[in-house]
């Protein structure tokens, strides 16, 4: 079973302790598995003969895959120096109320053998650098902004030059926004940049596209029974693509080459000038699409599903414009609708 409970194990190597945990996660993994056959035998009572159909979990052919091994490249004195510095710079900032630095070097070693005849072993390498800062606006109201920087090779970070500038970029903007005066309700015209945008297209989108939320009647299934019909504007084309390790030369951390049910990554075209394709699949079938597309993605030992990797949302050159001519346009609606003004979004919350 892929159902893993919440257990305290000892640090001592007891063997009863450690008999009494793993009898106590066996007990639970069974007991969810008689309860969700019994779920989906009940239901089949009502459910129509094309539902029934649609099996529980795809079969798919057995790998053998051995990764090249990695091993973490990570100068600690050089990076605690990094972090001291860039502490150092936003404490001169006496409109923060609180603010950290943290740089993180993490190797990961898969291990998945399965019974079909799958056995894989890779391994990943990420590193990363979280700065975010926070200060509290004279009406109380408590903001927070940040950076992130991700690689999976260290020499691909930004430099300590580099990471300064962000930061205080970054610090300019927290500042400017808790100085702000506090905006009312609005209803106008709006850009989203390109991280504001990210966010919209994983949120509203990239989630309603995974395929277990096709069969679960409590999810919110925007685009069940909608392939081949136009779902966003036609100029749109989304899809989600494991198999790309960079992007204009910035490494991806979506990048994978089998996902966590053994199955290839491969790309999927999710919508095609606006029209929907297909979805994101594990090893989960859905009506009319049995096979898995390398999407079987999993935290840890929970449970795998459908979910993105890299989603890659391109425009037709026909409706791509520069910046400029589309802050031109924007100002332009402005004007038409008779707003005092439009919003430039930069950055929104999932």
């Amino acid at each position: 079973s892929d159902y893993t409970a919440d257990r305290v194990v000892p640090l001592e190597p007891d063997v009863t302790a450690l008999r009494g945990t793993l009898w106590l996660l066996t007990d639970e993994a069974y007991k969810k598995a008689v309860s969700d056959y019994l779920t989906k035998k009940g239901g089949a009572v009502y459910a129509t003969d094309e539902k029934i159909a649609v099996p529980s979990f795809s079969k798919e052919t057995a790998v053998t895959h051995r990764g090249p091994v990695k091993r973490l490249d990570f100068d600690r004195a050089h990076w605690r120096g990094v972090v001291k510095a860039i502490s150092a710079s936003m404490l001169a900032e006496k409109q923060l109320i609180d603010s950290s630095v943290d740089v993180s070097a993490v190797r990961i070693v898969r291990f998945l053998t399965t019974s079909e005849g799958t056995s894989i072993v890779d391994e990943f390498t990420l590193y990363s650098i979280q700065v975010e800062a926070w200060a509290r606006a004279d009406d109380g109201m408590m903001l927070e902004h940040g950076r992130s920087f991700y690689a999976r090779d260290v020499a691909e970070l930004p430099t300590q030059a580099q990471i300064q500038d962000e930061v205080t970029q970054m610090l300019t903007e927290l500042v400017a926004l808790r100085n702000a005066p506090t905006i009312d309700p609005y209803t106008g015209p709006a850009i989203l940049a390109a991280e504001a945008s990210g966010v919209l297209f994983h949120e509203a989108v990239g989630h309603r596209l995974e395929g277990e939320r096709q069969r679960d009647e409590e999810e919110g299934r925007t685009f069940k029974g909608r392939v081949g019909q136009v779902v966003i504007p036609e100029f749109i084309t989304v899809v989600d693509d494991p198999t790309r390790p960079t992007h204009e030369a910035v490494q991806l951390n979506g990048h994978y080459g089998f996902d966590d049910q053994g199955v290839a990554a491969q790309k999927a075209v999710l919508i095609e000038k606006g029209v929907l394709r297909g979805f994101l699949k594990s090893r989960t079938p859905i009506e009319g699409s049995p096979q898995s597309n390398g999407h079987g993605r999993a935290q840890g030992a929970q449970q795998s599903m459908a979910r993105m990797a890299n989603t890659i949302v391109t425009a037709s050159a026909a409706k791509s414009v520069p910046y400029t001519e589309l802050k031109a346009m924007l100002l332009a609606e402005v004007t038409r609708q008779k707003k005092p003004y439009g919003l430039i979004i930069k950055d929104i919350t999932g």
